[in-house]
């Protein structure tokens, strides 16, 4: 149907011997259109193969991403080894947030206490898709609502002995014990979607009071981590909110461009309001922002040998692979996409891996033109590649490529070189008669002298 999406997934094997060496895919749709007409339709993606990781790989989980205010939490704590290697002697603490010292607050203690245990976990031995539960109780402060982050650090030792240190972080929603007024983001939206350093964009939030009582003197701020600045106030006042009601604010934000790409940053909302017993409430949110960079490809230089292309051979056409952007492309690969009148034949793809901002770098394929007309033809080259975070592109490339007949060729060179030939036949005569004729005459001169 239209606008209809289907995804269909491919299993591709990959031999070891084949790691570091680009492997081309051809896919291949065909289909009848709304009339009976039979369609094809032909995309190509260039993949390259990369050595296994055999490092310990892991992973948090939790079995509930919700805590109620004034009361004590069970959570239950999963680490999963999503590796191939074994995580040795892995030691497990976990770190609490603490109050935020904006809108007013004076306790700078941690609104989340650790209850029953001694914020250590010790286990031997991880292996590779094995997993370890234990518990954790947390005191949640009865004033307190909002999302909170609580960090996990994990210390082990792999199978080489070195030792690795990791963090990492989730995210647990605070819901008030009893009805009241709670206010929190509804929706936002990020305009443009992608955001990259240097560049601003617009932080859209939608606002709204879930509770049941109204929400009083509701004030949103914004706090910008390193890098990233507000150019419209950072404090919005929306008044008051009754149940269920919402309002919109937009925050107009932007980016240094010393900010390091590929990270995603944390950009914290604080609404602050005043609830139905009279107590202001704090609704704390981490919304994450993906830094991008820029990647854009130009080719020039464009030579093609032998030029023309011949018909029927195979030629190379040499040129320039240039990255405007600022940002690393990683995993680069450069393919002839085979469509009339030119073939991939063996050197049609090759793998570049990355190629760093401003740094050209000359790239030569290998083509073959098929019967066609003399004439000027367009070749595309299907250049792929990962961004910073690892996300697939594609990017078509069209070079024009001048092809012609060989014998076309050949036979204009005989022709010149045989003009040529007479050309300078005729000359020699024509000095051999001139110098026949002085001859004759001096030869006269002298006759005439003697006599």
């Amino acid at each position: 149907m239209p606008s209809e999406e289907v995804k269909v997934n491919f299993e591709v094997y990959a031999p070891s011997v084949q790691t570091g060496v680009a492997a081309p895919f051809t896919i291949m749709v065909a289909y009848d259109d709304g009339y009976g007409f039979p369609r094809n339709m032909t995309r190509y993606v260039g993949l390259a193969v990369e050595p296994p990781s055999i490092e310990p790989i892991l992973d948090i989980k939790l079995d509930k991403k919700e805590l109620t205010a004034g009361a004590i939490n069970s959570l239950n704590v999963s680490i999963v080894n999503k590796g191939m290697g074994t995580a040795k002697n892995l030691e497990v603490s976990l770190n609490l947030p603490r109050r935020s010292a904006a809108m007013g607050a004076t306790d700078v203690t941690s609104p989340l206490i650790l209850v029953g245990e001694d914020n250590f976990w010790f286990f031997k031995l991880l292996k590779p898709n094995s997993t370890v539960n234990f518990p954790v109780n947390i005191m949640v402060d009865k004033n307190v609502v909002g999302t909170y982050t609580i960090t996990f650090t994990l210390s082990y030792r792999d199978q080489y002995g070195s030792l690795n240190v990791e963090t990492r972080e989730a995210g647990l929603d605070v819901k008030p014990k009893t009805p009241s007024s709670f206010v929190n983001i509804q929706t936002y939206k990020i305009e443009p979607e992608k955001v990259y350093a240097g560049e601003m964009f617009n932080l859209t939030l939608k606002i709204k009071n879930f509770g049941n009582f109204d929400a009083q003197m509701v004030i949103v701020q914004l706090l910008t981590p390193n890098f990233f600045a507000t150019t419209s106030p950072s404090t919005v006042n929306l008044g008051d909110l009754l149940p269920g009601a919402e309002k919109n604010t937009t925050f107009t934000v932007i980016v240094s461009p010393k900010a390091t790409v590929g990270i995603v940053y944390n950009i914290e909302v604080d609404i602050s309001y005043v609830d139905s017993l009279g107590v202001r409430q704090l609704t704390r949110n981490l919304i994450g922002i993906p830094l991008h960079g820029t990647i854009d490809f130009t080719i020039y230089d464009v030579t093609t040998v032998p030029s023309p292309a011949p018909v029927g051979k195979t030629s190379t056409i040499s040129f320039t692979l240039l990255n405007r952007g600022l940002s690393s492309a990683m995993y680069t690969n450069v393919t002839v996409i085979p469509e009339y009148p030119f073939r991939a034949v063996a050197g049609s793809s090759t793998y570049l891996g990355q190629v760093d901002p401003n740094a050209p770098l000359p790239t030569s394929l290998n083509i073959l033109v098929e019967e066609c007309k003399d004439g000027v033809y367009p070749l595309k080259l299907l250049i792929s590649y990962m961004d910073e975070y690892n996300k697939p592109h594609n990017l078509t490339y069209t070079v024009p490529v001048e092809v012609a007949h060989i014998k076309t060729l050949e036979t204009g060179s005989v022709k010149k070189g045989f003009e040529l030939g007479l050309n300078y036949l005729i000359g020699i005569l024509l000095l051999v008669i001139v110098a026949i004729l002085i001859t004759i005459l001096v030869l006269r001169r002298r006759k005439r002298q003697q006599i």
